[in-house]
């Protein structure tokens, strides 16, 4: 429900940001890609794997 907020929407922005960071230094490292993912909590279902939703909502920077 919230999120569209402002405050979820800045947030979703950070955490994006981090990721970036975070990445930047993990692959010349050795280490894999980092990646923000928001999942509506609606969207969960029992029928659904983590892989799924986790492809379907990664936060993209708009």
């Amino acid at each position: 429900m919230d999120i569209e907020s402002a405050d979820v929407q800045e947030k979703a922005q950070a955490s994006l940001e981090y990721c970036k960071y975070a990445t930047d230094f993990t692959i010349p490292n050795g280490g894999k890609p980092w990646k923000y993912v928001l999942i509506p909590h609606n969207a969960v279902m029992v029928n659904m794997s983590f892989l799924a939703l986790a492809m379907k909502y990664e936060y993209q920077d708009s």
